[in-house]
């Protein structure tokens, strides 16, 4: 008995021969014919992946659903090294690989770049830091421009073939399943995922922008031998064990497996097949976004930036001995004041994350060191008095001097205005680092805010300093002026300061300025490692430039 599929494949060949015989070459018959190839390719997949009226069978997703597990153990690698959520950690594992491809030569160079043995090396020499340093970085340039060789370049490739692997690792499969499994809703955007499946036919048209999303993961995949040998690697230093046969062995089946199944089963070419039936267009081809990341001069501009970050430090920490004698000498056994959010355990936080610093941090710390426990009770009252109360000669000088004594004085409230801005909801906010950072950790691109806000607190940060010092080093002068006037027969700018001098109002306030004008000085040379301070102790130069 002849059954109805019978005649229904006798009656699409004579169709064909027809419409061959009738149209010729002509387009039309091309495409039907290219499309009808693409059917028959998809039937006659073992198992088939398609069914007569075009469905898609269980086969398709049950080929997917075997990749997806096979590649699981590679998922995990890739997701806790270079596709891990924190940034600063994939860039070290990237980082490694990149190391892994240097010469001896450059191995050599990165070592002498890092903090360490630069240190070492400044340490037994007795040439001046600055020259050692800067020797230092002319050797660093030779080594980053090292670092565009051909060689380079093709590990940057192979870095980029490793994204696509890790891209397709993190594909959501359990979404694309769901078209075929409802079971599987239940773990979209989950690691986890059906342990049974029951795939069911479906129309393709339910997942043509689904397979788009998978055309472009699977065609850019490239299963080589040095991909497999990568992971491997990542896979033995992400558990810190060396790369040993087993976990070769063990990567190089995965990778045979996956090889196996793209090229039979469900490889970028079956997936672009079923694509052009649906469109009904055997040229039909995906527009894919290019996707390249340049890793070469990423991990340039990182080391640089260390590399500058680390000449700073090595500069602050040379000064440090000596700043920490002349703290030691102008503020004996009292501990340095310290500056609440603009602090160390706030530059501590930063520089875990970042290369960035507080830079202006001990320098904020002396200023309100001195103001608090010496010009406050050594100063201020006496330099009000004679302000208030002196008969200048000048009254320019007057005004300017006066002008500065009542900044100085206000310097404890004005550092306790810039605390305030690091409080919660403020512009500096402590939190609201503490947050970008954290979203830094997680992976996200939080670089250029955090780089803004650091940058704002110590742009605000270096004009305190830099006014303080100015108007510290106008008083500091106008009190010599006035302990040079008091000696004076005939007083030169204050007409009347032997007389307040020695009032029983204002002689110990008098006698403890003179006691600590030296406290005084020692404080501005300290600020001169820090801000531009003018010509010191100098009164007839500052009433000259008054006048003229």
């Amino acid at each position: 008995m002849v059954t109805m599929g019978f005649l229904q494949r006798i009656f699409a060949q004579l169709q064909i021969f027809f419409e061959t015989l009738l149209a010729g070459s002509s387009p039309e018959v091309k495409k039907k014919q290219q499309l009808r190839e693409f059917c028959h390719l998809l039937k006659d997949c073992d198992p088939p992946l398609v069914r007569a009226d075009g469905y898609l069978l269980p086969a398709f997703p049950a080929g997917l659903f075997q990749l997806y597990q096979i590649f699981a153990p590679v998922r995990e690698t890739l997701t806790a090294t270079v596709a891990q959520q924190d940034k600063r950690k994939s860039e070290k594992y990237r980082d490694y690989l990149l190391e892994l491809a240097f010469t001896p030569d450059q191995r050599a160079q990165r070592k002498a770049a890092t903090l360490q043995d630069r240190l070492t090396a400044l340490s037994a020499r007795t040439a001046p830091a600055e020259r050692m340093i800067e020797d230092q970085g002319k050797v660093f340039g030779f080594f980053l421009k090292s670092l565009e060789s051909k060689q380079m370049q093709n590990v940057e490739t192979l870095l980029n073939e490793l994204d696509a692997l890790a891209d397709f690792c993190v594909f959501d499969f359990n979404s694309f399943f769901a078209f075929f499994d409802p079971a599987f809703r239940a773990h979209e955007g989950l690691t986890t995922t059906v342990e049974t499946p029951s795939f069911k036919a479906i129309d393709p048209a339910e997942v043509v922008p689904a397979l788009l999303d998978l055309y472009y993961v699977v065609s850019r995949l490239n299963l080589t031998d040095t991909i497999q040998d990568l992971v491997s690697i990542l896979d033995a230093k992400k558990n810190g064990v060396p790369l040993e046969e087993e976990v070769s062995s063990r990567v190089s089946k995965i990778f045979q497996s996956g090889r196996w199944l793209l090229a039979n089963r469900v490889g970028p070419e079956t997936l672009l097949r079923i694509l052009r039936v649906q469109k009904n267009d055997p040229s039909f081809a995906p527009d894919l976004p290019t996707q390249k990341s340049d890793y070469v001069a990423q991990y340039k501009s990182r080391i640089t930036e260390q590399f500058h970050s680390d000449s700073r430090k090595m500069l602050k920490d040379r000064e440090l001995c000596e700043l920490n004698d002349m703290i030691a000498n102008t503020f004996g056994s009292i501990q340095l004041e310290t500056i609440e959010g603009y602090s160390e355990s706030t530059n501590t936080l930063i520089q875990e994350f970042t290369t960035s610093s507080l830079e202006w941090i001990q320098p904020l710390e002396i200023i309100k060191t001195f103001a608090i426990h010496f010009f406050a009770p050594y100063f201020s009252s006496i330099l009000k008095s004679l302000i208030v109360e002196g008969y200048f000669n000048n009254r320019t000088l007057q005004t300017t001097l006066s002008a500065a004594y009542y900044y100085c004085e206000s310097v404890t409230g004005k550092i306790l205005e810039f605390e305030t801005l690091f409080r919660n909801d403020q512009q500096f906010s402590v939190k609201k680092l503490t947050a970008y950072l954290t979203e830094l950790q997680n992976g996200m691109d939080f670089a250029s805010p955090i780089r803004k806000l650091i940058g704002g607190m110590n742009g605000q940060a270096k004009v305190l300093v830099q006014q303080a010092v100015n108007q510290y080093a106008e008083v500091y002068n106008f009190a010599n002026i006035i302990i040079d006037d008091s000696k004076r027969t005939v007083p030169e700018y204050i007409t009347n300061i032997r007389t307040l001098t020695a009032s029983a109002k204002n002689s110990d306030s008098f006698a403890a300025m003179e006691r600590e004008i030296g406290v005084f000085r020692n404080f501005l040379e300290i600020m001169k490692k820090y801000a531009i301070v003018g010509t010191l102790s100098n009164p007839v130069g500052i009433s000259e430039q008054t006048e003229s």
